[in-house]
């Protein structure tokens, strides 16, 4: 005899069943490539590529990373990358649409930036008539200019700081201006900045031409 109440919850696991059974017909592994850099041609190595809050592959010393993502042909997958310590990780997740290319030993690449925490800037310092003087950076004196009145000062600092750099005449109290400053923004990118200074420099007193004595 059947028992009718037996009949809908058999359909039901039947039903469910044939859909595993489709996913898992449709479903296929795709290789990807992602390429993690700091800078244009430096590469990160250490960064974690991660789906779904799971790590499935880490760059190599040239930056790169292949895998494989398993999913449907057109679907968009959706992967983070966490960038080491020393670098800021992308805020947005890379969205890879999975395709198989006519070229199978090809794989899909992608790039992603991971900008350093520290940028490095060289200020130039050019002071004429300023021969000699000491640069200061938070008050202490990182820097001398030499004869011609020119130094190098390199910092590392964030992007987007502000920094003040300074030349001391406390020892020339001739030249004017009196210590003048100049105040940067670190850019995001290492670069070499300019401290352009002129001092209007005393001017030397001529000698007094005297005559000949008279006898």
């Amino acid at each position: 005899m059947l028992v009718r109440g037996g009949i809908a919850p058999t359909l039901l696991a039947l039903s469910l069943c044939v859909g595993c059974d489709h996913d898992a017909e449709t479903a296929a592994s795709y290789g990807v490539s992602v390429l993690v850099e700091g800078d244009p041609a430096a590469p990160v190595a250490s960064a974690a590529v991660v789906r779904d809050g799971v790590t499935v592959a880490t760059t190599g010393a040239d930056g790169r990373a292949t895998l494989q993502l398993r999913g449907a042909e057109g679907e968009v997958v959706s992967l983070n990358v966490t960038c080491p310590a020393e670098y800021i990780s992308p805020a947005s997740p890379l969205n890879v649409s999975l395709h198989q290319l006519a070229e199978r030993d090809r794989l899909p690449s992608y790039r992603i930036v991971c900008a350093p925490q520290i940028r490095t800037v060289v200020v130039a310092v050019r002071a004429s008539n300023g021969s000699d003087l000491p640069v200061l950076y938070l008050g202490k004196e990182i820097a001398h200019t030499d004869s011609s009145g020119a130094a190098h000062v390199e910092l590392h600092l964030r992007p987007g700081a502000r920094f003040e750099l300074s030349l001391n005449t406390e020892a020339k109290p001739a030249l004017s201006p009196k210590t003048p400053s100049a105040v940067f923004v670190v850019p995001d990118h290492d670069d070499l900045l300019f401290f352009d200074q002129r001092f209007d420099a005393p001017r030397s007193q001529r000698p007094v031409q005297r005559g000949p004595r008279p006898f």
